[in-house]
């Protein structure tokens, strides 16, 4: 009976802070959707409010049709987040189930080799010497290539094939399958909480990457280079740079409105991926 009701008391006070908690971080939200679809004039006024005393769909106008810079960074983030994702499946499952094979000559020095590139880096400025060493600065390849491999991903996904039954693996090679067909028909169809995960680590972190363009495009010569975060990072700190200085302008809504379009994406992809990211880590975190 005391432990009914503790466990009771625990579960009020779980509610109760998990409700706050979620709270703290919707409140924010709010206040952002709130600021982007207020008029200057009601912004000035009253500032930051959970409704918009007047109400004016001009900012993501302004963002989403009427200049074409906003389009382009929007266009260069998807074309950086969906190419780089595509290259990080690829080179992950590539080297996961090459490393699963223990008749990879080398398969140890290669693990170690992932594992040491966690533990050490060269830095900020190797990284920028090579990449524009090899004459990646000023495009888009300078952010895609160098984040198209991932260690941690390499390690996470290369547990999960080891855990694969060893039997469906044998099965596919007696009838004839190579190494190819194995990956291709049975352990990438099989694999896919592990390759969601992969998926989602790897497209926040492309989209939500501004200092790669601040090392490697110059924003005032190629600013059709500029992704949608590091656009809206010059914006954060000077707005009028963007959207000029006349005094009518919602800029304060327009910043606004632009931190939404920059974060609906990741939004409303990750409720689609979060069950398969779960089971991913879970499996691919824990060899068997």
């Amino acid at each position: 009976m005391v432990r009914v009701k503790s466990e009771k008391i625990f579960n009020v006070v779980n509610i109760i802070l998990i409700s706050l908690l979620s709270l703290s971080f919707l409140l924010p939200v709010a206040l952002i959707l709130s600021a982007s679809v207020s008029t200057a004039a009601s912004f000035s006024q009253y500032g930051y409010t959970l409704i918009p005393k007047e109400f004016d769909l001009f900012a993501y106008e302004y963002v989403l049709v009427s200049n074409p810079l906003f389009l382009r960074s929007l266009w260069n983030s998807i074309f950086i987040t969906v190419v780089g994702t595509f290259l990080m499946v690829v080179n992950t499952t590539l080297f996961s189930y090459a490393l699963t094979k223990k008749e990879l000559v080398g398969r140890k020095f290669f693990s170690f080799y992932a594992m040491f590139t966690m533990l050490f880096a060269g830095g900020t400025i190797p990284y920028y010497l090579v990449v524009t060493g090899i004459g990646l600065d000023q495009s888009l390849w300078a952010i895609i290539l160098p984040g198209s491999v991932s260690a941690w991903n390499i390690l996470l996904t290369r547990n999960f094939f080891a855990n694969l039954p060893e039997s469906m693996l044998e099965a596919a090679e007696l009838d004839g399958a190579g190494h190819v067909n194995v990956l291709l028909r049975v352990v990438l169809p099989t694999s896919f909480p592990v390759i969601a995960t992969v998926i989602l680590f790897t497209a926040v972190g492309f989209w939500n990457n501004w200092f790669g363009p601040l090392l490697f495009i110059d924003s005032v010569k190629n600013r059709d280079l500029l992704p949608i975060q590091a656009l809206l990072r010059e914006m954060l700190n000077n707005v009028e740079s963007i959207v000029g200085s006349n005094p009518n302008m919602p800029s304060e809504a327009i910043k606004n409105a632009a931190v939404v379009v920059a974060t609906l994406p990741i939004v409303i992809v990750y409720p689609l991926l979060q069950k398969y990211f779960i089971n991913g880590v879970i499996l691919g975190s824990v060899k068997e």
